[in-house]
């Protein structure tokens, strides 16, 4: 009599069991992609608060430079109303012109006076140069640093009606027109470019008296 096979049923394992006990998790909707979007996302409102408030100081700075620079050539204006007028008597005086007859030593010395005291005290408002171009027009105009006590002499000869009768040590007893003609216009150049104003050609000398 031939032997039974003994007949064992398969059983069919489902999916999780196929996988194992411990399946992989599904994979995060969070990837690399996603998460650099929200970086961005929220770091462009900061970086646009930050350019905006950068920009702002940026232009409130150059509101306060315009403002002090607006205020620096307002000063200057007040100071060449008063410095203007004296700088042309002097040179009116030394150059023959405009109201030449009108002045002499006595005059002439107390306008330097006047103008070294208002220059001097408000040295810093102006630039070097501006101020190097006034000292230059001094020296070109007058003899300083004599024996102690004694006012400047002037550089030009007496011949102007006020001119006597003072003595011959108020003046050098030559004329510096030519210097003096160059270095006024040279301060007047300078003094332009201080106010901000167009700079006007010099004019070639007035002729001198002989």
């Amino acid at each position: 009599m031939r032997a039974v096979k003994s007949f064992h049923p398969v059983r069919i394992l489902n999916r999780r069991e196929a996988q194992g006990a411990n399946p992989l998790p599904p994979k995060s909707p969070w990837n690399s992609l996603e998460a650099t979007k929200l970086v961005v996302s929220l770091l462009t409102p900061v970086a646009i608060a930050v350019a905006t408030y950068q920009y702002n100081l940026s232009k409130d700075a150059d509101v306060q430079q315009q403002e002090r620079l607006k205020r620096l050539v307002a000063k200057r204006i007040d100071l060449w109303d008063q410095m203007a007028p004296k700088m042309n008597d002097i040179y009116c005086y030394f150059l023959y012109v405009g109201r030449w007859k009108e002045f002499g030593p006595i005059e002439i010395i107390e306008r330097k006076r006047q103008l070294d005291s208002l220059l001097y005290a408000n040295q810093i408002i102006f630039s070097r140069e501006f101020f190097a171009s006034y000292q230059d027009f001094m020296a070109a105009a007058f003899q300083t640093y004599r024996e102690f006590g004694k006012d400047a002499a002037l550089r030009t000869r007496p011949l102007r009606p006020k001119d006597q009768p003072f003595k011959k040590d108020a003046f050098t007893g030559v004329d510096n027109g030519d210097e003096v003609h160059r270095a006024y216009w040279r301060f007047q150049e300078m003094a332009a470019t201080e106010l901000d104003v167009p700079v006007l050609p010099t004019p070639p000398r007035p002729s001198t008296p002989r």
